[in-house]
């Protein structure tokens, strides 16, 4: 008997579409479509660790595909592309003995649909994210506000995942080595590498783990050290009367701060000055100064 790529091969692929023990999920019809006819193109998903696939190709080997993954319809390749579900497809294509992937065939899912799945399903590095995130900028030339929006977020929370794109690459490339994946830790990386970079590359290179308790240590030492060789930029700059908002700590922007364009501003929290990012803060109001 013909294996089905030969078959592929000499016949419409529509006629290869198994519909045998066709499911309705959602009003959505799921069909078995053969591994060689899905491709996948701007996906959310771009890190696929090798074991962890593996370990799912043996899961489906041993108790089938759990759920489908979700395709647009055939396209002008004559093939469906794939929207959501990409590490599924992956795995089954490294087993032999499956031809066929079920999938669940939409037409109006969009990137925010697929990010918004892959978040909930907590499978996405926080870099996956921030990627996402920052093509989704781009493609669709929308601001952050929109984005969270759409994927149904806080704005704080998509500013913290979006900050990472705003890293310095090799501290990235650094994190992703070491297997940073809490955001809170990469905050605090990111806010150390403002402050001094060679000391956090340092710091980073050094640790054999990076816990949250040890990044907060680095930063509020570098912190404090910066404050110190800042001090006569204290002198010179004075508070504002515009208060924020910046890690649950009231402070007040400084007048006269000389890095605004580039992204950062200076804040001061308890008499201690901080360069901190302009998306990091939240100005709550505005109060009288005695100076």
């Amino acid at each position: 008997m013909a294996s089905l790529r030969d078959r592929a091969a000499n016949f419409d692929m529509t006629s290869l579409l198994d519909d045998r023990s066709v499911e309705i999920i959602d009003g959505d019809t799921v069909k078995k479509i053969p591994k060689d006819f899905l491709y996948s193109v701007d996906q959310v998903r771009t890190e696929f660790n090798d074991d962890s696939l593996l370990e799912l190709a043996e899961n489906i080997m041993e108790n089938g595909q759990q759920s489908p993954i979700i395709v647009h319809p055939v396209d002008s390749t004559n093939k469906y592309c794939i929207h959501q579900g990409e590490r599924r497809w992956r795995a089954i294509c490294l087993l032999d003995d499956v031809e066929t992937v079920d999938c669940l065939i939409r037409s109006n899912n969009t990137m925010y649909q697929q990010l918004s799945e892959n978040i909930q399903r907590e499978n996405l590095s926080p870099y996956e994210i921030a990627a996402a995130i920052s093509n989704l900028k781009k493609k669709d030339n929308i601001k952050s506000t929109e984005v969270s929006k759409k994927l149904g977020k806080s704005k704080s929370w998509t500013s913290q995942y979006e900050s990472i794109s705003k890293m310095p690459i090799e501290i990235v490339n650094l994190l992703k080595l070491k297997n940073v994946q809490d955001i809170n830790t990469i905050a605090n990386i990111r806010m150390s590498s403002k402050v001094d970079l060679e000391s956090t590359l340092s710091f980073i290179n050094k640790a054999e783990v990076i816990t949250r308790e040890a990044s907060e240590k680095l930063k509020n030492k570098l912190s404090n050290a910066n404050g110190e060789k800042k001090s006569l930029k204290e002198r010179i700059h004075r508070p504002s009367q515009i208060e924020v908002l910046y890690n649950d700590e009231i402070g007040v922007i400084m007048s006269g701060s000389d890095n605004i364009s580039a992204g950062y501003i200076d804040i001061m929290i308890k008499d201690h000055l901080q360069t901190v990012s302009v998306d990091d803060i939240k100005v709550i109001g505005y109060k009288n100064l005695l100076i």
